[in-house]
């Protein structure tokens, strides 16, 4: 009897966009995945310089992960540059925060081009995985709608984000210091009055907690068979 033939396992795809100067979790992933055989493949983009041979001695020891990639261009060019339906996925900690003042030639704010495109290179049932600010959950759940994709968010405790490896969110781990962001925000447009009807329809508990670190998933749908 002839051996059945085995499908060949796909490589899971993972893209991060605003990785950093210094991109240690990715880093940390890539090492990990290397080591118990997993079939993924990681890439980080970002507009900062570094030297990507001096991070993967000084984090890795080693210097020939081949399942990592880091690029320096800007995170909204790279993800348009992606090729369709590639990625399981996206990820992103903070970098919409920055997009959302910013447009293109027509317009449009970036995280919402940015989101666009990522949906297009997301493999049916992927996900873009995001990072931040509470305040942001009903902006990103009307984006999510617009194009089609399902919603979810996870608030992150002030425990589990002082903990944390990442900087932005151990910089929001308690009240005083997401204080220092709402000044920040303030100062940029948004309001005392914003910030009083977001609590009164419940969407924050209070003013600081608008700048909460906040975990946000928007899934691609399956196709349908």
């Amino acid at each position: 009897m002839a051996k059945p033939v085995s499908k060949k396992k796909k490589t899971f795809r993972i893209f991060e966009a605003g990785s950093g100067a210094n991109p240690k979790g990715l880093l940390l992933q890539a090492k990990k995945a290397t080591e118990k055989g997993r079939k993924r493949h990681f890439v980080g983009v970002d507009i900062a310089r570094l030297s990507l041979t001096a991070v993967l001695k000084k984090l890795l020891k080693r210097s020939d992960y081949k399942n990592l990639k880091l690029v320096r261009k800007c995170a909204v060019e790279a993800v348009k540059k992606l090729k369709p339906e590639s990625q399981d996925i996206i990820f992103s900690s903070y970098l919409m925060n920055e997009l959302s003042y910013k447009t293109d030639t027509s317009g449009i704010s970036l995280n919402r081009v940015f989101l666009k495109e990522a949906k297009k290179a997301l493999k049916p049932g992927g996900r873009i995985v995001l990072v931040l600010d509470k305040g942001g959950i009903s902006t990103y759940k009307a984006i999510a709608n617009e194009l089609g994709l399902g919603f979810h968010s996870i608030p992150i405790s002030d425990k589990a984000a002082e903990k944390s490896n990442a900087e932005y969110i151990r910089l929001r781990s308690d009240p005083v210091k997401r204080a220092k962001f709402i000044d920040n925000y303030l100062s940029q447009g948004l309001s005392h009055p914003d910030l009083m009807l977001l609590q009164l329809l419940g969407a924050i508990n209070s003013p600081t907690d608008y700048a909460r670190p906040t975990i946000i998933i928007l899934r691609k749908p399956r196709k349908k068979k």
